[in-house]
């Protein structure tokens, strides 16, 4: 193989390989089927929501990548400039829509957590968990991309935490704290449901496979750390290599002949 040819098929594997890692936006109106940010400082009880405009249904755990800075949001740095110093300051990521997925399966949910959700979710609990994220983004009303920051006085209702929807999904997922504080990468779970009325089984808790994390610096991104390579460029790229290793070898036996001569 030339090396004009290994280099074409090396930058098509790296193509292929970047192509499946954007994050699919949706720009639809409806709030209830996007993927949101939840900030709160539990010292001040003020908090700060940001829409990501990023669609459940078209949400793909396993190969997405996400990363958005929200530092600039004049939302955020009213949220910020409320601070005092050593607030205590946690985030979420949840989501929902009342798409089924592939399988049937509906309502679907996203929710952060510090632990895996317990096994025995039921259907009915999963629906309520669906329930609760989306009778809460239809409170706030964000607009796609949106963010907006409640003041301690403001309505509990539009408060994440303060509106009882933290606690609600908690205690439906098994009290598991959906929470952490900044610069803390969360777990990300799918929760889906194959029966709505089922009070024993009939729902799914699958584990996805990056995880969100929220900067003090304010970047949220959805990734992991390294993404490991392809397997067949991982070869292509070893190969690229040993076809380097022979060349300098016979060019330094060439430049040996040419001086013994």
């Amino acid at each position: 193989m030339s090396p004009k040819i290994a280099l074409k098929l090396l930058a098509g594997a790296v193509a292929l390989s970047l192509a499946g890692g954007a994050l699919a936006a949706n720009t639809s109106a409806d709030a209830n089927g996007t993927i949101f940010l939840n900030v709160v400082d539990t010292t001040q009880n003020t908090s700060f929501m940001f829409d990501t405009g990023v669609s459940v249904s078209t949400f793909n755990g396993d190969t997405s990548t996400y990363s958005h800075s929200i530092a600039s949001d004049p939302n955020y740095q009213a949220f910020v400039a409320a601070e005092g110093t050593g607030d205590v300051i946690n985030y979420s990521v949840v989501g929902t829509t009342n798409t089924a997925d592939s399988f049937g399966n509906t309502p679907i949910s996203l929710i952060t957590a510090i632990a895996d959700p317990a096994s025995t979710t039921s259907g009915f609990q999963a629906n309520d968990v669906a329930t609760q994220i989306g009778s809460f983004l239809a409170v706030i009303k964000n607009p796609k991309g949106g963010s907006t920051f409640n003041l301690a006085s403001g309505a509990p209702a539009n408060d994440w935490a303060r509106g009882g929807y933290e606690g609600s999904l908690e205690g439906d997922i098994g009290t598991v704290t959906d929470n952490a504080a900044l610069n803390t990468p969360l777990a990300f779970y799918d929760v889906a449901s194959g029966d709505n009325s089922a009070t024993r089984g009939g729902a799914t808790v699958t584990l996805l496979a990056h995880t969100w994390n929220l900067t003090s610096a304010g970047l949220l991104t959805y990734n992991v750390s390294q993404v490991p390579l392809p397997a067949p460029l991982v070869l292509l790229l070893s190969g690229l290599g040993l076809m380097g290793l022979l060349g300098r070898r016979g060019q330094r036996q060439a430049d040996l002949g040419g001086a013994l001569a």
